[in-house]
C-alpha cells in the first residue's frame, strides 16, 4: 500500500501543471531562488529566500551545487534570506542541482530545499590564471597568571608560541575546461594545538594541512566531466548516504542536461594533516557512494529519478588515546529518491527508499565478538502543497500558507554508515505554514511510534506532538513604513509531546503500571522594542513535565524563566549592553526548587587609531531551598586591541596586537577557585 500511495503522489505533481502554465519562481521544497527559470554568469548574485524563518548562523547550514560546497559564499541576511556572493569564486559552471542543508548539533544533514541551477560557461578562449595566496604569521603568549590554592593548576603557567596559517586558491580554464583548488595549512611551535595531534600525538608535524580541495571540470563529446580531490561532498539519498563530507576521490559525469553519474570514494571518517592525502588509503576504513540521477522530463525539476548504490568499513579510530568504536563495522545497500514538482512549483514531492545490510565485526583485542549480518529498510515520503500564494489581501498584505505531510518509517534492524537515519520507527507529520504580510505562522503536529516488529520484549513507545510558532512584527503591521516605537516585535511558541506506552502491548514480565505516560508542555514568549540606538527584550519560558505513569504521578517538573537584554548605541563609537535572567525549578513530589540567577554587562568601544576596548563582566548563583547547592560565579574579561599596517618592501602588511586579561571566580559551597590570566598576541598578514 505504501508503494502505491508514493507513486499516485508523484503521478499527482506531474499532473498538476496547467498546460502552458508559466515557471515564475523555483520553490523547491521551501524557498524561492532568483535563478529561476534563466541562465545565469558564474559571477551572477544568488538570492534564496524561505517560506519560513530558517534560523541556522554560521556553521549551522551547508550549500552545494553539483558536487562542489559553496557555503563560504553565502550569509544569512535575515533568518528567512540568504545571499550568495561570486565574485570571487564563481559558480560551477554547467546545470546543477543547489541543495540547502542545516547541519544538527551532532553533523546531521538534513536538506531544507533544492532547485536546478543553469550556469553559462565564460567566453570562448583561455582565462587569466588566478592565484589567492595568504600567510599570516602570529605569536601568542601568556604574560601571567596566577590561581587559589584550592584550584587545579594549569598546564602550562606562561608560555609563548608561533603560529602560522596559510593558504592559497587557484583558477585555471578556458572554454572548455576549468580547474579550481584551495589548499590550507595551520601550524603551531606548541605541539598540542597542532592539526594532527589529536590522532597522531607526538608524532604530529608542527605545520600541516587543514584541508584542500582540487575541483576540475571539462566538456567532451557526451558532455561535463568532473574529477574533484580532497574535502568532497557525496551522496544525495538521506537514509543511505547523507551529504558526506570527507576526505576522498570524487568522479561526476553529465550526459546532457538529464542525466548524470556520481561516485566517490572518502575515507571513513573526517581527516586532517597530510597523512593520507587522499583519504582513501585504508580499505578497513572507506566509504564508496554511486549515484545516477536523470531528469524524466525535459522541464528541469519536474521528475528527478535518482539511484544509489553505497558501501562502507569503518574501524576504531584512536582520538586522544581513546578508540572511537568498540569494534569494526561495515554496511552496503541501494536505494532510490524521487523528486517532483508541478510546472507552477506549487507542489512538490520528494520520495527516497533504502535498504542496508550492517555488519558488526567485531574486536579480538577487546574480547568483543562479531554479529549476524542484520538487514533492513526504509523510506519516507514527503508532499508539499501551497494552497494559497501570494493573494492579495489589501495593498500591504499578501497571504500565502503551505500544507506538507510527511511519512517515515525505518525497520527495527536499519542501519547505513552513509547516514545518521535512526531506526526501528514510523512517524507520520503534517504541517500548515502561513504568512499574511509580515505576519508568519506555523502549526505541526506528529505522531511516532517504536519497536515496528512488535517484539514481545519490549515496549511500544508513542509520542504525539504538537507545535505552534507565531511571528508578529506589530510594529510593522501597524505602519510599515513608520512603526511606533511602543509596537514590539513578539514571538510565541507551543508545544506539547505526549510520550506514552501502548496500553495494548505490555511487555513480558510486566504490567500495565509499568507503562511510562509523561506530558511535556513548553511555552515560550518574546518580546522586542527598538527605539531609536535602543534596544530592549524580554524572554519567557514555561515547561512543565506531567507525570501520569501509575505510582509515579507525583513526579512533575516544573521549570520557569525569565530573561531581560538591552544594548545602547551611544555613539558611532560606543555600544553598551547588558541584560540579567531568573530562572525557577520545582521538583513536585520532593518539594525541593533550584534557582538559577544570573547578570552580565558589556562594552565595546572604538577609539583612535584603530583601537578597540571590549569589557565584559557576567556573575550567576545557583542554589536550591534545601542548601544542597550553592554555587556562585563571576567572570570578568578585558581586551584591547590595535590594527595597523606594517611598511616592508614597499607594501602595507595589516597587523593586530591584542592584549587581554581575565578572571575568573568560582566559589561553591563555600570553597573557592580562582584564576587569573593576562594574554598578549600578535598576528602579520603578508597576503
Amino acid at each position: 500500500m505504501r508503494f502505491t500511495i508514493s507513486v499516485l503522489a508523484v503521478g499527482m505533481v506531474l499532473g498538476a501543471a496547467a498546460p502552458g502554465a508559466a515557471l515564475a519562481q523555483a520553490t523547491a521544497a521551501g524557498f524561492e531562488a532568483s535563478f529561476a527559470g534563466k541562465t545565469i554568469a558564474a559571477t551572477d548574485n544568488v538570492t534564496l529566500v524561505f517560506a519560513s524563518a530558517v534560523n541556522a548562523s554560521d556553521g549551522q547550514f551547508a550549500v552545494i551545487v553539483g558536487t562542489e560546497d559553496v557555503t563560504a559564499n553565502f550569509r544569512w541576511v535575515s533568518p528567512t534570506r540568504l545571499e550568495g556572493v561570486f565574485a570571487a569564486m564563481p559558480l560551477p559552471v554547467g546545470s546543477n542541482l543547489l541543495r540547502v542543508y542545516r547541519i544538527g548539533v551532532s553533523n546531521q544533514w538534513l536538506e531544507i530545499g533544492q532547485a536546478s541551477i543553469s550556469v553559462a560557461p565564460p567566453p570562448a578562449g583561455n582565462r587569466t590564471p588566478v592565484y589567492r595566496p595568504s600567510l599570516i604569521v602570529g605569536a601568542k603568549s601568556q604574560l601571567a597568571e596566577s590561581h587559589s590554592d584550592s584550584a587545579q593548576p594549569p598546564t602550562r603557567a606562561t608560555y609563548a608560541d608561533l603560529t602560522v596559517q596559510g593558504g592559497l586558491q587557484t583558477e585555471h580554464g578556458g572554454a572548455d575546461w576549468s580547474v579550481k583548488s584551495q589548499f590550507n595549512v595551520a601550524g603551531s611551535s606548541y605541539r598540542p594545538e597542532t592539526v594532527s595531534f589529536v590522532s597522531r600525538g607526538d608524532d604530529a608535524p608542527k605545520l600541516d594541512v587543514t584541508s584542500y580541495l582540487i575541483d576540475s571540470t571539462f566538456n567532451s563529446g557526451v558532455g561535463q566531466t568532473g574529477l574533484a580531490l580532497g574535502q568532497v561532498q557525496a551522496g544525495t539519498n538521506p537514509l543511505l548516504a547523507n551529504a558526506i563530507g570527507n576526505r576522498g576521490v570524487l568522479l561526476t559525469q553529465k550526459f546532457g542536461s538529464r542525466v548524470d553519474l556520481v561516485a566517490a570514494l572518502q575515507n571513513g571518517t573526517q581527516t586532517l594533516g597530510a597523512s593520507n592525502f587522499l583519504g582513501v588509503n585504508d580499505v578497513e576504513h572507506r566509504l564508496a557512494t554511486a549515484t545516477a540521477g536523470v531528469e524524466l522530463l525535459e522541464r528541469a525539476g519536474g521528475f528527478r529519478l535518482e539511484a544509489t548504490s553505497f558501501q562502507g568499513a569503518v574501524k576504531p579510530q584512536l582520538v586522544a588515546g581513546i578508540a572511537s568504536l568498540q569494534d569494526a563495522e561495515e554496511s552496503r545497500g541501494w536505494g532510490l529518491r524521487a523528486q517532483s514538482r508541478s510546472q507552477d512549483g506549487r507542489l512538490r514531492a520528494d520520495l527516497a527508499f533504502a535498504h542496508s545490510d550492517f555488519t558488526s565485526l567485531g574486536n579480538a583485542a577487546l574480547n568483543v565478538a562479531p554479529l549476524p549480518t542484520t538487514s533492513g529498510d526504509s523510506w519516507y515520503a514527503d508532499l508539499a502543497y501551497d494552497l494559497v500564494r501570494g493573494a492579495q489581501v489589501s495593498k500591504d498584505y499578501a497571504f500565502s500558507t503551505t500544507l506538507q505531510a510527511r511519512h517515515e518509517y525505518s525497520a527495527a534492524t536499519y542501519k547505513s554508515l552513509g547516514s545518521p537515519q535512526a531506526a526501528n520507527y514510523i512517524s507520520d507529520t503534517v504541517a500548515l505554514n502561513a504568512s499574511l504580510g509580515v505576519l508568519a505562522g506555523q502549526l505541526q503536529l506528529g505522531n511516532r511510534s517504536d519497536n515496528v516488529d512488535n517484539a514481545a520484549a519490549f515496549l511500544i513507545n508513542r509520542a504525539q506532538t504538537l507545535n505552534f510558532m507565531l511571528s508578529a512584527p506589530l510594529g510593522q503591521m501597524l505602519d510599515s513604513a513608520q512603526p511606533p516605537p511602543w509596537a514590539p516585535t513578539l514571538s510565541y511558541t507551543h508545544g506539547r509531546n505526549h510520550n506514552l506506552a501502548d496500553t495494548n502491548h505490555i511487555p513480558l514480565g510486566q504490567t500495565i503500571a509499568n507503562l511510562p505516560d509523561v506530558m511535556v508542555t513548553t511555552d515560550g514568549l518574546g518580546l522586542n522594542w527598538t527605539v531609536s540606538r535602543f534596544n530592549f527584550g524580554y524572554q519567557y519560558s514555561r515547561n512543565l513535565q506531567d507525570n501520569s505513569q501509575s505510582g509515579l504521578e507525583l513526579q512533575d517538573l516544573l521549570d520557569v524563566g525569565h530573561m531581560v537584554t538591552a544594548s545602547y548605541q551611544a555613539t558611532e563609537f560606543l555600544s553598551l549592553n547588558g541584560g540579567a535572567g531568573k530562572r525557577r525549578s520545582e521538583q513536585r513530589d520532593s518539594g525541593i526548587e533550584r534557582y538559577n540567577n544570573t547578570a552580565q554587562a558589556g562594552l565595546n568601544w572604538r577609539f583612535g587609531d584603530r583601537y578597540n576596548f571590549i569589557a565584559n563582566v557576567s556573575a550567576s548563583h545557583d542554589h536550591d531551598s534545601i542548601f544542597s547547592n550553592d554555587n556562585e560565579t563571576l567572570l570578568a574579561q578585558l581586551q584591547l586591541t590595535k590594527q595597523f599596517n606594517l611598511t616592508s618592501f614597499g607594501a602595507k602588511l595589516p597587523g593586530q596586537w591584542t592584549l587581554s586579561y581575565s578572571d575568573s571566580n568560582v566559589n561553591s559551597l563555600g570553597i573557592g577557585i580562582r584564576y587569573k590570566t593576562l594574554n598578549a598576541a600578535l598576528s602579520l598578514s603578508f597576503f
